[in-house]
């Protein structure tokens, strides 16, 4: 039962962290519920695939950036 009121609270606390914008909160209380092995709530599932699909297109931006300056670097050596 106290695990359960516990889950709740945090989930409760998850959601008003995000209603409020406040997004560095929100990512701590989601690694505290994933970390606790608590079933993840629909909203907090959706957070989690927000965050990993917010990386992956980081990571793609960054692959790109690098590609763009290496062929700026070499275009301005043949010239």
């Amino acid at each position: 039962m106290n695990n359960q009121i516990t889950n709740f609270r945090r989930s409760l606390k998850f959601w008003l962290a995000l209603k409020q914008g406040d997004n560095s909160l929100a990512n701590q209380i989601l690694k505290a519920i994933e970390n606790s092995g608590a079933k993840l709530s629909p909203v907090e599932k959706l957070y989690q695939d927000k965050l990993k699909f917010q990386e992956s297109l980081n990571d793609k931006d960054k692959k790109i950036s690098n590609l763009i300056k290496g062929k700026i670097l070499k275009g301005s050596q043949i010239g």
